[in-house]
């Protein structure tokens, strides 16, 4: 398939890197290990800084220069009071080592790659990447340009961990006849290469790019890994991930949020986003992939154009795929999965709402399972979505099927009718209101066309957005405890006046929502 393509793709400058790295470390050999270069100027232009120390003039480019040199993993800092903005006027920064980069915060110190890539980053042939880790801390990265892969940083054989960093205005495969993905960071090691991505408290808005992903491409890695990550304010792509197509063995993404994202191009002439994934497009690196989304809320993507699938989420090729926590709403896709699309996935969907996601243009307004995968939902809340084919909330594709328990499937609508559902699903404790089009069956489900009555979907404890049952819900204390999902979607604790209730807040008394929201 066309992602196939993506993944061959290499960066011109990261050969250029890698033929250089061999030559960097023998020079090395005579180097202390665990150096720490200081640098102590926004100048960019080369000094000939000979070890940076005292108050000899020592500026970015210098101190990398040095650390890539050294035989251990050097560091690279900033002295106290240095603010403002590197702007870059002597081309990219080659990183061929382990090295630590440590900045002052990202609201202190930029870096402006001025219409150029800012940091091509690739150990040489034969390296451990686990035993050379690359990792940057406390920068902002802005201005970075490309035709081609990587925007702001492009990374090859390396294992790279961003700590507290800002990407934005940041763009790849950028100019006439220009292709390029990952509008801040592309990630793609060669073949037989393990490599990782990390990252933790980092921030990116208005990157794009020409291909996938438009803030972050990872092509091929053993893992990636995301903390509270935050990815908004049009981060957009034309072929997959608005936000960020992944491609990993192991993707774990926890806490942050993906809103504002697009996929796809209105044209003229409008351009479907081909692979989906509004926000996120999330694919396995072999069939025994494995996929983890925690305490995530996926809000505001859109999938431009017919074609498009999967407005918040498009996941692809996976085990296991464990969503647990997760809000998708506001999110709508030009053709089927207005908040998710799944395809050859075995899906779980545990104590997440989804809730007024639009598939204009096809099946399942809340999430959509195409052939070849399974699905579990399990205290979930399916609610206020649209279609304008079949399952408004959610769509069950020929030859798969979908197990419910303890949810609700409720005022989801279908080409203008109700519609919850439609596909082959087992329903035990439940509510599915409206099962036009479905087949279910099974014990403790309440009856069909009850109104669950739920509040707006707004902060109700935890960190994401949930619809929490009135007082005289007729979804309290229905579910079954010995297939209760853990904490409920703010956190709180699953079993409350003991029993379970139906969806994916359990209803607190007054007293726990606002102790446990931090509010008292």
């Amino acid at each position: 398939m066309s992602v196939e393509r993506v993944s061959r793709r290499r960066d011109a400058a990261l050969s250029f890197v890698r033929a250089t790295a061999a030559a960097a470390l023998a020079l090395g050999a005579a180097c202390a290990p665990a150096a720490t270069f200081v640098v102590n100027t926004l100048a960019d232009a080369p000094l000939g800084a000979t070890d940076c120390s005292g108050s000899n003039p020592c500026n970015l480019r210098d101190a990398i220069d040095l650390a890539n040199r050294g035989a251990g993993l050097d560091s690279v800092a900033f002295q106290a009071g240095l603010n403002g903005t590197i702007a870059l006027s002597a081309g990219e920064i080659a990183i061929s080592s382990g090295l630590g980069i440590n900045g002052p915060g990202a609201a202190r110190l930029a870096i402006d790659g001025q219409g150029q890539r800012i940091f091509a980053i690739a150990l040489p042939a034969g390296s451990d990447p686990a035993l050379n880790p690359v990792t940057i801390a406390g920068l902002t990265f802005t201005g970075g340009t490309t035709r081609d892969n990587g925007g702001a940083i492009v990374i090859g054989d390396a294992s790279v961990t961003f700590t507290d960093c800002s990407f934005s205005n940041n763009r790849a495969g950028y100019g006439a006849g220009a292709s390029g993905s990952g509008g801040a960071v592309y990630a793609s090691p060669g073949a037989g290469v393990s490599t990782s991505l990390s990252l933790q408290r980092v921030r990116f808005d208005n990157n794009n790019a020409s291909y996938d992903g438009g803030a972050v491409a990872a092509v091929g890695l053993a893992s990636v890994q995301w903390q509270d990550t935050v990815m908004e304010n049009n981060n957009r792509s034309v072929h997959a991930g608005g936000g960020a197509y992944l491609q990993a063995q192991t993707i774990a993404i926890s806490g942050g949020r993906v809103s504002g994202s697009t996929c796809g191009r209105v044209g003229p002439p409008p351009t479907p986003c081909a692979l989906g994934g509004g926000g996120l497009a999330l694919q396995g690196r072999q069939a025994s992939a494995t996929l983890t989304l925690t305490n995530l809320r996926v809000e505001d993507n859109t999938g431009i154009s017919t074609g498009s699938v999967g407005g918040g989420l498009m996941l692809y090729q996976f085990a296991s795929a464990t969503l647990d926590r997760v809000q998708l709403s506001g999110n709508s896709s030009g053709d089927a999965g207005g908040g998710l699309q799944a395809h050859n996935v075995t899906l779980t969907l545990r104590n997440s709402t989804l809730a007024n996601n639009h598939a204009y243009g096809g099946n399942g307004g809340g999430f959509a399972l195409a052939s070849a995968g399974s699905a579990s939902l399990d205290n979930t809340t399916v609610t206020g979505n649209d279609a304008s084919g079949i399952g408004g909330g959610a769509a069950i594709g020929a030859g798969t099927s979908a197990a419910v328990r303890n949810s609700i499937l409720a005022f989801n609508t279908a080409n203008g009718l109700d519609d919850d559902a439609a596909g082959s699903f087992s329903l035990n404790y439940s509510l599915l209101r409206a099962p036009a089009g479905s087949s279910a069956g099974g014990t403790g489900n309440l009856a069909t066309g009850l109104d669950p009555q739920l509040g707006t979907l707004g902060m109700n404890g935890g960190s994401s957005l949930t619809r929490l049952p009135a007082a005289t819900s007729p979804v309290l204390n229905m579910g079954d405890p010995a297939t209760a999902a853990g904490s409920d979607q703010r956190g709180l604790p699953r079993v409350a006046g003991g029993r379970v209730d139906l969806g994916a807040a359990e209803r607190q008394s007054p007293e726990d929502i606002i102790f446990r929201s931090g509010l008292d």
